[in-house]
């Protein structure tokens, strides 16, 4: 009955469906149109989620550099149209000198449906560098997100964000967001959960009776 139990419970980990990373919302696809010096400015740029719970697996931004340096990556909330309060510092990746994508990885921070974050870029770097943008609005998604079509920018380490009013109408830091589908169990899994639960405790009972 101990083998039952636990067979049961076997079972559920090798029926769990397995959830694979998916790019959730890029528009590292789109034209250049030029780039954001980082020197002395913290850049943002928005994306928005739609349905359904999500994790977060990297960012992946497209960034130049005349000469090697290094910018850290933060994941804001939305306040107003402007990044909020941080959620995740994705920590500080080095920007080799030419374009080139560099990819920022976190895993399991929470993305909340139908919200709009921002993610910034060089809040607490320094370097000759800048934040590759494109003049087109679209980007390709799986899941129906999208990302914002302005840009933000901060010239004290991201304290007052201020929006981008120099360049086209229209222009959007190059960036992919990579996420996983939160793992939500489907009633037949709780099913079975309930059950190899219910043969365990059953097991447990008879064990306490027979050495009454």
């Amino acid at each position: 009955m101990i083998e039952l139990g636990s067979s049961f419970l076997l079972l559920v980990l090798l029926a769990s469906p397995s959830r694979a990373d998916l790019i959730a919302v890029s528009n590292l696809g789109e034209p250049l149109s030029g780039g954001f010096g980082l020197g002395t400015l913290a850049l943002a740029g928005s994306f928005t989620t739609a349905d359904g719970a999500y994790t977060l697996n990297s960012v992946v931004v497209s960034a130049f550099s005349n000469s090697a340096g290094s910018a850290t990556l933060r994941l804001r909330t939305d306040v107003l149209g402007m990044p909020g309060v941080l959620v995740e510092d994705l920590g500080s990746n080095r920007i080799g000198a030419g374009s080139s994508a560099v990819t920022y990885a976190y895993l399991g921070t929470a993305l909340q449906p139908n919200t709009t974050y921002w993610v910034t870029l060089g809040e607490a770097g320094s370097g000759d560098f800048q934040w590759n943008v494109t003049t087109s609005t679209a980007e390709t998604s799986s899941v129906a997100w999208t990302i914002g079509d302005q840009a933000r920018f901060s010239n004290d380490g991201g304290t007052i964000w201020q929006q981008v009013f120099f360049g086209p109408p229209n222009e959007s830091p190059r960036f992919a967001i990579n996420a996983r589908p939160a793992v939500v169990p489907e009633p037949s899994t709780l099913s079975v959960i309930g059950l190899g639960l219910a043969g365990l405790l059953g097991v447990h009972r008879r064990r306490r009776n027979r050495t009454a």
